[in-house]
C-alpha cells in the first residue's frame, strides 16, 4: 500500500480533535473512519504513524493498532502544517518532483515558516 501525505496529516489533525486521546487510553484505528479510505488504508497508515513516532500507541496487531495520543513529534508535525497554504505548497512542490520523505516535507514546511516570519517581522 502507498504512503498517503494527505491522509497521514488528516489522521494526525482527527486524532489531535479527539478528546478521548490524552493518553490514558488507547483506541483501535478502526473507531477512526475516514472519508474516501478504507479501514485497511487507515490502520496502515496508523502503523506508519506509529513507526514514525508522531503516535504512541501499539502496532501489536497490525490489522488494529491502538492508538493512544499524539506525541511531541506528532504534534509538531501538525503545527509546522497547519496553515493550508503552507501545507499546499510543501504537497505541490512533492508532486512536482516525484515525491519525497516526510523529513523532507517537514523541512519544506519550516522553510516556508521561517519566510512568513521574516517577511511579518524582518527577522
Amino acid at each position: 500500500m502507498k504512503r498517503d501525505m494527505h491522509l497521514l496529516r488528516a489522521l494526525l489533525a482527527r486524532i489531535e480533535s479527539d478528546k478521548r486521546l490524552d493518553g490514558a487510553d488507547g483506541y483501535t484505528a478502526s473507531e477512526f473512519e475516514m472519508p474516501n479510505h478504507s479501514a485497511e488504508e487507515v490502520a496502515y497508515h496508523v502503523l506508519l504513524l506509529l513507526d514514525a513516532g508522531f503516535l504512541a500507541g501499539s502496532s501489536a496487531v497490525a490489522s488494529a493498532p491502538v492508538i493512544e495520543r499524539l506525541t511531541w513529534q506528532g504534534c509538531e508535525f501538525l503545527d509546522d502544517t497547519r496553515d493550508p497554504k503552507i501545507w499546499d505548497a510543501v504537497t505541490k512542490t512533492a508532486k512536482e518532483l516525484g515525491g519525497f520523505g516526510i523529513s523532507l516535507v517537514l523541512e519544506m514546511a519550516k522553510a516556508k515558516i521561517r519566510e512568513q516570519i521574516k517577511l511579518k517581522t524582518g527577522i
